[in-house]
């Protein structure tokens, strides 16, 4: 090659295939370092994910056991008696107006155990499994009005629950309007009445 054919344009393509060949050899012998640490950290890295994937696997089998166990042993039916009738509930199986509140109460069941409430909280009824003695019960705090509407709130403990947790605040503003209706009546007093 002649020097007065030598270009500057070829002087730059020289240079830039130079550090193309640094960098080449640079990049080789770092990754080859590092492809052979991670030959050695292989095992440890498939281990950890191992030991990730069983903790995972654990928690939804647990999850899975946690929720058939609830499903299957559903709260009975003197569990539910002793809990509202300890909140001041009055069981409605011995009035006579028992069928008709059973009627009122949806046609078709959801499931084993299911829960009904009405919007006040009020009334509760419940749908036992199958081998009971009876297949439902009703629970009311004021028994004077039968219910026409129920809303569904699910089954078993959770149920459970929540019926108390609706039966709690039923049992607080129904407590706070008979004590509201009680002063209300001793509280008015006729002023033209005579008083010894």
């Amino acid at each position: 090659m002649d020097f007065y054919s030598f270009s500057h344009y070829d002087f730059r393509r020289l240079l830039l295939q130079s550090r193309i060949r640094k960098l080449s050899t640079y990049f080789r012998t770092f990754f080859s370092i590092q492809f052979r640490s991670l030959d050695a950290l292989r095992p440890w890295i498939l281990l950890a994910l191992a030991i990730s994937l069983a903790a995972l696997a654990h928690a939804q089998s647990k999850k899975i056991a946690v929720a058939s166990w609830i499903k299957s042993h559903s709260p009975s039916e003197k569990i539910w008696t002793i809990s509202l009738v300890g909140l001041g509930y009055k069981s409605f199986r011995e009035s006579s107006k028992y069928s008709v509140a059973l009627r009122s109460l949806p046609a078709t069941l959801d499931e084993e155990g299911a829960v009904w409430v009405t919007a006040s909280g009020q009334w509760i009824g419940v749908s036992f499994v199958e081998n009971s003695l009876s297949p439902f019960a009703i629970y009311c705090l004021d028994c004077k009005i039968i219910p026409s509407n129920w809303i569904p709130i699910g089954s078993g403990w959770p149920a459970l629950e929540a019926a108390l947790n609706r039966a709690d605040h039923a049992v607080q503003l129904y407590d706070s309007m008979r004590k509201a209706a009680s002063r209300s009546r001793v509280a008015y007093q006729d002023p033209r009445e005579i008083r010894y």
